[in-house]
C-alpha cells in the first residue's frame, strides 16, 4: 500500500498571497483571517453566526489542485462547499460540495480537502472560497488553517506505510516521588504520527536525504495524505531525527516519520 501523498509543502500555499474577505459572516472582535493562513492550525478565527464564505482573490485566475481546511467546529454529516468564480457578485461558476465527516475518538472533526481534479481538472478562476451554511451547526463557526495549491506531490520514491504505521504522538512528563511510586502526567495534545520506508539503491535513499533535509528546515506545515483511498487528510510536519538508513552492500533502507501538527483545545 503506498504510503500516502504530500499534496503540497507550505511554500506551494497559494493563499497566503491571496486578499481574503468574508463574503459571508462577521469576525469575532480581534480575530483576523491572516491567522488560517499562518501555519499554526491551533490559532485560527471564529465568526459570530454559522453561515460562512471565505473568499480568496487571487488578482489573475489561478488553476488550484487542492483546497483544503483545517481545525474547524463543523459538524459531522453537514456540507461544506468549494466555489470558484469569474465574478463574486454573480453565482458561482464552480461548486464542488464536501462532506464533513465524524469526530475522532478525542472530539476532533476531520480536516478537510477538496480534490479539485476530480470534477474539473482545468479549473482556473480569479476567486475560489470555502462556504457553509450551517444553520444547525452545534456552534458558531470557527476555523484553524486554511491551503490550496496548483501542485500536487507524493513522497518520493514510492514509500510504504510500515508495519503499524499510525501512532499517536503526546508530550509525557514523568516524575517519581520519595518513595519511588512514578507519576505520569499527559502534556499537550493527541496528534497523528506516520512512519514509513522505503529500499533500493544507495543513490537512491542518498536522494531522499537530500530531499528530507531540503525540507526539513521548512517551520511552516505540509499538507499531506495518509491513505490515498481514504478522505483523511493532516496539517503535518516532518520529525527531526527521524530519518534513519541502513545500508547492506549496494542496497539500502531508510525510514522517515511524518507527525500532525498540534490542532490545540478540541472545539465544543
Amino acid at each position: 500500500m503506498e504510503f500516502g501523498h504530500i499534496l503540497g509543502l507550505w511554500s506551494e500555499n497559494l493563499l497566503p498571497a491571496a486578499t481574503l474577505t468574508l463574503k459571508t459572516g462577521t469576525l469575532v472582535t480581534g480575530d483576523t483571517l491572516a491567522s488560517v493562513v499562518d501555519g499554526d492550525p491551533a490559532a485560527g478565527f471564529a465568526i459570530t453566526g454559522k453561515r460562512i464564505e471565505l473568499l480568496a482573490d487571487f488578482g489573475a485566475p489561478v488553476h488550484l489542485r487542492t483546497l483544503a481546511l483545517g481545525h474547524h467546529n463543523l459538524d459531522q454529516g453537514l456540507t461544506v462547499q468549494v466555489r470558484a468564480y469569474d465574478d463574486p457578485d454573480d453565482p458561482p461558476d464552480l461548486t464542488i460540495a464536501v462532506a464533513v465527516g465524524a469526530k475522532d475518538r478525542y472530539g476532533y472533526r476531520p480536516d478537510l480537502w477538496c480534490n479539485v481534479d476530480a470534477t474539473a481538472p482545468l479549473a482556473s478562476y480569479q476567486y475560489w472560497s470555502w462556504a457553509a451554511d450551517a444553520a444547525d451547526n452545534t456552534n458558531n463557526i470557527a476555523v484553524g488553517e486554511a491551503y490550496g495549491t496548483a501542485l500536487r506531490n507524493r513522497l518520493p520514491y514510492g514509500f510504504v506505510k510500515a508495519s503499524g504505521g499510525r501512532g499517536i504522538d503526546l508530550d509525557v512528563i514523568r516524575n517519581e516521588t520519595y518513595s519511588g511510586t512514578a507519576l505520569k502526567a499527559v502534556k499537550g495534545f493527541p496528534r497523528a504520527a506516520w512512519t514509513g520506508s522505503v529500499s533500493g539503491s544507495l543513490s537512491l535513499i542518498e536522494s531522499l536525504e537530500a530531499w528530507w533535509l531540503d525540507n526539513l528546515a521548512s517551520t511552516r506545515p505540509l499538507l499531506f495524505v495518509p491513505d490515498a483511498a481514504a478522505a483523511e487528510v493532516a496539517f503535518a510536519e516532518l520529525v527531526p531525527d527521524s530519518f534513519r538508513r541502513t545500508r547492506i552492500g549496494g542496497l539500502a533502507t531508510a525510514s522517515l516519520q511524518i507527525r500532525q501538527l498540534s490542532r490545540g483545545m478540541v472545539y465544543p
